[in-house]
């Protein structure tokens, strides 16, 4: 008998497992707490979200042909980059293609996940309520595996900056509330944080305010969508060949070369972003955004560091400036909360997460019924590629053709993990190491479907050379292993031409 999955949320992870898990003959349920599925990326203005969202300017930081599903790229008429309501456009057809629909429930809340045993194996108990109000109703639900897709942005973090809730006098906001600018027009604007939230925000606010100031602390690296040949950087400046020079060559050099690279196109000494003489780390900031170095060339958008206090109209700097302020955004990140589930089983705090691969908690008896999929430090590029990694991983072991090591085995990789892996300041829930693209190629090992150069070069050598020199990309799962996709040839030798195409069509 096929095993039966709950799925809790419906963003990109979510659907990314309902259809991982179909592949496999698992059926699956998934429970959405909104009216659409999208997750982060459904932008409702009129909705009031105490999770991450999208604002209404927002334009996709990664390339289309690095940033789609394995087996479902986006339509050719779609630029390389674009607006957060096409990505939506994408999930959605993405779903439809594969018909996902009756497998989701909108409008179904879990409020409470818990478990028994029955023959010796673990059940599921899922608690649903309806999020409309007219209906007063509660179901419960019985489950043979889990898969918790609710996203690492659940609850907005708020800086602790003397004066900020209690002296200050403007409006103070989180980046999660943000969706326009034209409420700001003519007032003094300050970002705090520079992710690429921060970064876009400030920008944005700068198109109707009196003056925008960006507040960071350590700084960022502007990277530009348009890099090398008039192509995006994650097309060009990621390859496999380079992932294994990089291996062999010592860090300061691959820092000293990124830093040359990417002070070529800003000078980040000049605009108070970065010293040239600074070097690239893991616990930098990477930024995708092309107009920001325009905007504190022109004075639009002032660069500030961190803020010591607030007075009641003003952002006392730690470098004694101040600056009249009228509103605070606060782009300061997010933590993570299941208040679904029971802290000894999947905590709160990220940093007191033991989970084998960033998804099965190890410690728990039964790890192979329980994954947490799509809550992971940046990767360095698409999230995309590395949710589907995970979801067809999880699949295979829910389903019994995969197993999960020994758990001494899962308890020593996780302390390896940790070993080395930078936290924020004063151990915050952000983690600020790159998994980068060795993450997707661990998993795609495990389940079976990563693409071997040896074994591909005697089927195909023009492909074999794409796949070690062209850019990482998710259709390269598509190879070898389980649900191979034909197409997945033609567009990794012609993802650059893609490119190109899409963007002369306009």
């Amino acid at each position: 008998m096929s095993k039966s999955v709950c799925v809790i949320g419906a963003g990109v992870a979510g659907i990314s497992a309902v259809k991982s898990c179909l592949e496999e003959g698992l059926e699956p349920t998934c429970f959405e707490s909104r009216d659409n599925l999208g997750g982060t990326w459904y932008f409702n203005n009129e909705e009031k979200t105490q999770t991450g969202r999208v604002y209404e300017s927002l334009i996709t930081n990664v390339s289309k042909e690095a940033s789609c599903f394995s087996d479902f790229p986006y339509p050719d008429e779609f630029p390389p980059y674009f607006s957060h309501a096409k990505f939506l456009e994408y999930l959605k057809s993405y779903v439809s293609h594969f018909e996902l629909e009756k497998h989701i429930h909108f409008n179904r809340k879990v409020v409470d996940v818990s478990h028994t045993q029955v023959d010796g194996r673990v059940k599921w108990i899922v608690t649903i309520q309806s999020v409309d109000p007219a209906i007063d109703n509660e179901e419960i639900h019985s489950f043979d595996n889990l898969i918790i897709c609710t996203g690492i942005n659940s609850k907005p973090e708020m800086p602790k900056i003397r004066g900020l809730f209690t002296t200050f006098q403007g409006d103070i906001l989180h980046s999660s509330d943000y969706d326009s600018p034209g409420k700001w027009k003519g007032k003094k604007v300050l970002v705090i944080g520079l992710g690429n939230s921060g970064a876009d925000i400030v920008v944005d606010t700068s198109r109707q305010s009196d003056r925008s100031i960006l507040s960071s602390r350590s700084g960022g690296w502007i990277i530009p969508r348009c890099f090398e040949n008039g192509l995006p950087p994650d097309l060009t400046a990621t390859t496999r060949f380079q992932s294994f020079v990089r291996s062999f060559v010592p860090s300061w050099i691959g820092n000293w070369i990124g830093n040359k690279l990417l002070n070529s196109r800003v000078n980040h000494d000049a605009i108070g972003l970065r010293s040239r003489f600074e070097s690239l780390d893991p616990q930098s900031s990477y930024l995708v955004n092309d107009e920001l170095p325009a905007k504190i060339m022109s004075g639009k958008v002032v660069v500030r560091p961190d803020v010591a206090e607030f007075t009641e109209d003003e952002a006392v700097f730690v470098d004694g400036r101040k600056e009249k302020v009228d509103c605070v955004i606060c782009a300061t990140g997010y933590s993570t909360r299941f208040p679904f589930i029971t802290d000894d089983i999947l905590p709160d705090d990220r940093f007191q997460w033991k989970l084998f691969e960033w998804i099965f908690p190890f410690e728990f008896r039964f790890p192979e019924t329980l994954a947490v999929v799509g809550m992971l430090p940046p990767s360095g590029g698409s999230d995309v590629p590395s949710f589907e990694c995970q979801t067809r991983y999880v699949s295979q072991v829910m389903s019994g053709l995969t197993k999960l090591p020994s758990v001494g085995y899962m308890r020593e990789n996780h302390k390896m993990l940790f070993r080395g892996l930078p936290v924020g300041k004063d151990k915050s829930h952000v983690f600020r190491a790159m998994l980068g693209f060795s993450y997707q190629d661990r998993l795609a090992k495990r389940a079976g479907t990563f693409p071997y150069f040896f074994t591909i070069l005697f089927r195909n050598p023009i492909l074999a050379f794409k796949v070690l020199f062209g850019p990482f990309l998710s259709y390269q799962y598509r190879l070898t292993g389980r649900h191979q996709w034909n197409g997945a040839p033609d567009r990794i030798i012609n993802a650059i031409p893609n490119t190109l195409l899409a963007i002369k069509k306009g």
